[in-house]
């Protein structure tokens, strides 16, 4: 089962919430390796790291968005950040609530709901998708209170302050 989950959450597709993908060119090239097409200043090169970041933020601050709408940015999966997603994906099942959401809780929960590495994978993604957007609301609140955030890479320090990760 193990190595199944991985590569299907490996394969998993790459999505961005439509109503907030204007707002994410502010630090992120949305446009993938069409550099071209995206605003010249951009502190992550791929959607990918936005959405990486994104979620780390949403983990972090415990903070999901239940009502998106998905664009697909990528349907090739994850590639070389796959294990960034992976650790990720470690961090969320760290929550006593997200293994009871997802039939973990118990041997019989698993069993009487039929766990499977399809189901996990897809139920997984949804939760990753809602942390993400989450993540990527908690920035645009705090660029509407500062426009001027994504200026310069101190957005970074600015975060970690608020995460209480450094002083």
């Amino acid at each position: 089962m193990g190595s199944d989950l991985i590569t299907l959450l490996n394969s998993h597709r790459l999505y961005i919430d439509a109503e907030n993908e204007n707002f994410a060119s502010n630090f992120v090239n949305i446009e993938g390796y069409k550099a071209s097409l995206s605003k010249k200043k951009v502190l992550l090169k791929t959607w990918y790291d936005g959405y990486l970041f994104c979620l780390w933020i949403g983990i972090s601050f415990d903070r999901r968005k239940k009502n998106y709408k998905l664009k697909e940015k990528a349907s090739k999966g994850w590639g070389i950040r796959g294990d960034q997603y992976i650790y990720l994906i470690s961090r969320i099942l760290s929550k006593k609530e997200i293994l009871i959401e997802l039939n973990l809780d118990s041997k019989r929960s698993i069993l009487e709901n039929k766990v499977n590495p399809e189901y996990l994978s897809n139920s997984i993604k949804k939760i990753c998708d809602e942390f993400s957007f989450g993540g990527l609301d908690y920035l645009k609140e705090i660029f509407e209170k500062n426009d001027e955030l994504f200026d310069s890479t101190e957005y970074f320090e600015i975060i970690t302050k608020d995460l209480k990760l450094t002083d």
